[in-house]
């Protein structure tokens, strides 16, 4: 039978190299309507937060590549982790909720399987969504191809089954009737 430090180090160990997205945040003074407030803001976005001795964490990040975090870690620690379900607006809305937070800093945290120092955590938060990226580049494709690229999108949207229904010389004779009417 393991000991309750070896199963808390190996669930521990197994959630950093299983969640999308870890933030190692410290905390102060927190009471326990505080910790509840903010597990609950962070269960409702798919977060779980967990606090945990800082040797503990450093011993759990030993054995991973996140190990050159542990050297920002001091003081009573917590970490957030998230699945890989968890939306992009989901990971930039939870690291605004501890930057507003006075008694938490944000020392750390892994997204994608790299390691973020604080300054990339903040730089991962002013990032633009998906959805803001998908319209840039619409933006720019309309104006690099002027008005046919938007009525062809304007078919397609509003009539996508018959887009996905044609065959690819269908698709291939629409799009060319795109370009000959430019």
């Amino acid at each position: 039978m393991l000991s309750k430090n070896t199963e808390q180090l190996q669930w521990t160990t197994g959630r950093l190299d299983s969640s999308a997205f870890v933030l190692f945040i410290q905390y102060f003074d927190y009471n326990t309507s505080e910790w509840n407030r903010l597990r609950s803001s962070l269960l409702e976005q798919g977060f779980t937060l967990k606090v945990i001795k800082t040797s503990k964490l450093k011993k759990a990040l030993e054995s991973t590549s996140y190990g050159s975090l542990s050297s920002a870690f001091s003081g009573p620690m917590a970490i957030v982790f998230a699945n890989e379900e968890i939306p992009f607006s989901s990971i930039k809305s939870t690291i605004e909720l501890f930057k507003k937070e006075t008694k938490v800093q944000i020392v750390g945290g892994v997204y994608n399987k790299a390691a973020l120092f604080p300054s990339k955590v903040e730089e991962l938060a002013t990032l633009p969504s998906q959805e803001e990226m998908f319209l840039e580049g619409i933006g720019y494709l309309q104006m690099a191809s002027g008005l046919g690229l938007v009525q062809f999108m304007d078919q397609a949207l509003s009539s996508p089954v018959n887009i996905l229904n044609q065959t690819p010389q269908g698709l291939v004779s629409s799009l060319g009737q795109i370009e000959s009417s430019k």
